[in-house]
């Protein structure tokens, strides 16, 4: 552990010193920290365990990361577990976490997990505005989507990928969050 540890660290350090500015992604959870039997993506039987692993993770890049992404694709069963439900789930990992990263570093960027592209309750701007009625609001300082455009690019999108981002930020203006941004933490059109 304490080889990874320091493995990791140098990275960070040496990707800054190139003039990259690095994203934390607290994302998963750790085994001792999930349901058994269970897959690594499964969230955490308990919040609170999962958000004193967060501060433990901003303890150790210190002033190296200042800007924290909390999970990954929540809205996707691949990436948060099939049963439940998942934005309740999510959002209480969120509420969570926030105010212990906080706790360690004030002037911190806490970035609600990217969205991908879905449909029905999963779709981003479906999930979004399901965190905000489950209490998300004022747990997160920006949102973050994953609008890839494929198939067919921007053209064929009507539905999906990059339109989720305008309606995400329809949600959020319309939920009183008009000043957060929307991250935009992986994109692409293969």
């Amino acid at each position: 552990e304490h080889g990874r540890a320091e493995r990791d660290r140098t990275r960070v350090d040496r990707d800054r010193a190139r003039g990259l500015r690095v994203l934390g992604n607290i994302a998963f959870t750790p085994p001792w920290a999930r349901p058994n039997p269970s897959f690594f993506t499964a969230p955490p039987t308990d919040p609170a365990v999962f958000a004193e692993f967060s501060k433990a993770v901003v303890n150790r890049y210190g002033s190296r990361i200042s800007d924290w992404e909390i999970w990954n694709e929540p809205n996707l069963g691949l990436f948060f577990g099939f049963g439940g439900d998942r934005v309740s789930r999510y959002t209480d990992i969120l509420k969570a976490t926030y105010p212990a990263i906080k706790s360690v570093q004030p002037n911190s960027t806490v970035i609600a997990a990217g969205l991908s592209r879905a449909g029905g309750g999963d779709a981003p701007p479906a999930f979004l505005n399901g965190m905000y009625d489950a209490g998300a609001q004022g747990f997160f300082d920006a949102a973050a989507a994953h609008p890839y455009v494929f198939p067919g690019g921007l053209q064929a999108d009507t539905e999906n990928g990059w339109s989720d981002v305008a309606r995400m930020r329809d949600v959020m203006v319309a939920r009183g969050d008009a000043g957060k941004k929307i991250w935009m933490t992986e994109l692409g059109a293969p």
